[in-house]
């Protein structure tokens, strides 16, 4: 929008709410909003939904006798940039994922549908029951198979819902709403997993743990530790303690306690120095006359352990203090395999 002087000279004389709903009206026409913002999340949204559809195919060897030939039910875009540009990409993705597959697309299913019988006339609109499409693919896919399943996909605010049923059970073979980085189903997971602790806990389960403290300044101190835990709340974890370094290849057994705050645990280890145990053994095998042994650690050593999780990640910042005299501070991997960057 173009003003002149005399214009804008105009406009100054008028009351101030015109004022200010010109100044708006220039503000939007300089900084105009991007219409295609949608239509690039829907797009990442079904490419999401392309490589979920693979994975279960992948995992689900039946699926294809499941689903094809599949009926395209409802795609129903919420934007109008979408309008045209929808059905045809999701059609698109479905020949991806099922290349051979026979695929209709329901045209009389977004329509009103009218049934005559004799005396009786009756009328549908809205959603169609599955009853509905098994009717309608009979009497209009002619000498074709029947169809085994449909989809309904509809463009949300972040993504795509999508729901593929099948047709002669009613059985839902998929129904996932999905955005582009899938960030709704991380958070459902999260959330059914604490659900699924707290009821544990609530029960009184106990559940096994598998620590690795890998310590190594300003002094030395590796271990693993398999521990169980259980108690009220599940607040308490004892079990087995094996160590490489302070002591040197030690052995026993370990009892820790859960914080009440960042699920941090606090507790100690008593190790027995195999090293030291065959020195002693030996030594009073031999002669009184003989040296003792040099021993690197002592019999039996105190270690103990502070741990903090990094987030809610496998991993977490450790301190150990033992009674060698070592205080050393590193990281634990908590509940992870020994080499963490494999799968």
């Amino acid at each position: 929008m173009v003003l002149s002087i005399n214009d804008l000279h105009c406009r100054m004389t008028k009351s101030r709410g015109e004022l200010l709903c010109s100044v708006l009206c220039l503000t939007l026409a300089f900084f105009p909003m991007r219409a295609d913002a949608f239509r690039e999340s829907t797009a990442e949204a079904l490419d999401r939904l392309e490589e979920i559809l693979f994975v279960v195919q992948e995992d689900n060897a039946n699926l294809l006798d499941d689903a094809l030939p599949m009926l395209i039910v409802d795609i129903r875009p919420k934007y109008e940039l979408s309008q045209g540009w929808l059905d045809g990409r999701v059609t698109q993705l479905l020949t991806r994922v099922f290349p051979g597959g026979e695929f209709r697309d329901c045209v009389a299913c977004r329509f009103p549908r009218t049934y005559a019988e004799p005396g009786r006339l009756e009328q549908r609109t809205g959603p169609v029951g599955v009853i509905e499409l098994r009717s309608l693919d009979r009497s209009l896919r002619g000498n074709s198979a029947a169809a085994r399943s449909g989809i309904w996909l509809e463009e949300t605010a972040r993504g795509v819902s999508v729901k593929i049923v099948q047709l002669a059970s009613g059985r839902i073979l998929l129904a996932e709403n999905i955005d582009p980085q899938r960030g709704e189903r991380a958070i459902s997971a999260q959330r059914v997993e604490r659900l699924r602790e707290l009821e544990r806990r609530n029960r009184g389960e106990g559940i096994t743990h598998a620590f690795v403290d890998i310590g190594l300044y300003p002094g030395q101190h590796i271990s693993g530790d398999w521990v169980e835990q259980w108690g009220p709340n599940n607040r308490q974890l004892s079990g087995l303690s094996v160590s490489l370094f302070d002591p040197v290849l030690g052995i026993g057994a370990a009892h820790y306690w859960v914080l009440p705050f960042g699920e941090s645990v606090v507790g100690a280890k008593l190790l027995m120095s195999f090293p030291t145990a065959t020195a002693e053994f030996a030594a009073s095998l031999a002669d009184e006359d003989e040296d003792p042994p040099e021993l690197i650690d002592p019999l039996l050593n105190l270690v103990a352990v502070y741990r903090m999780p990094i987030a809610r990640s496998n991993y977490g910042v450790t301190v150990t203090a033992s009674t060698n005299g070592r205080v050393t501070v590193g990281l634990s991997l908590l509940n992870t395999s020994f080499l963490p960057v494999l799968p």
